[in-house]
C-alpha cells in the first residue's frame, strides 16, 4: 500500500509518493493540476489507484481540496493545514517520535499536533489554532 502526500500553495504543487514503510519513493513538483500530478506519479511508478491508501492534502483550502479530489479520483483523501502536515512529517520522519507539538509564530500563532502518528484537530477541526493578534485595527480582516 503507498500514500501521497501533496502540499499545495498559490504557486505550485508538491506531491510524493510513500511506500508502506514512508520511505519516499517519488517526489514531483509543478504547476500543474493537483490531480494530474497524482496521475503522473503513480503512472510512473506503475501503481493503480487500488494500491493507495490514502492521498493527504496540506493546504490552506485542504478540505475542499480533498474532497474535489477524492470525487475525481475515487481514492481517500484527507486534508490539513500545512502546520500540521509538515507536524505529521516530523514524526514519521524522526524516528520514534510519535507525539509532538509544532509551532509556528507569524501572524498568527499556530500549531500542528501530532498524537500516536496521527494529527489531532480537535472537536471542530481548529486544534492547533492557538491566538491571533491585532498588530493594525484597520488591517485585514481576521479569518
Amino acid at each position: 500500500m503507498y500514500i501521497i502526500g501533496a502540499y499545495i500553495d498559490s504557486e505550485i504543487s508538491k506531491v510524493a509518493l510513500y511506500d508502506s514503510e514512508y520511505k519516499l519513493v517519488s517526489r514531483r513538483d509543478s504547476s500543474d493540476d493537483i490531480k494530474d500530478l497524482c496521475l503522473e506519479i503513480m503512472a510512473e511508478e506503475g501503481i493503480g489507484k487500488n494500491e493507495i491508501g490514502y492521498i493527504g492534502i496540506a493546504a490552506k483550502d485542504s478540505d475542499a481540496i480533498a474532497s474535489r479530489l477524492e470525487n475525481e479520483l475515487g481514492i481517500k483523501c484527507y486534508g490539513s493545514s500545512v502546520i500540521s502536515a509538515r507536524a505529521l512529517g516530523e514524526a514519521f520522519t524522526s524516528g520514534d517520535l510519535s507525539t509532538l507539538v509544532l509551532l509556528k509564530i507569524d501572524d498568527t500563532v499556530e500549531c500542528g499536533i501530532v498524537i500516536d502518528k496521527k494529527i489531532y484537530n480537535g472537536v471542530d477541526g481548529k486544534g492547533g489554532m492557538v491566538a491571533h493578534f491585532v498588530i493594525d485595527c484597520d488591517g485585514y480582516e481576521c479569518r
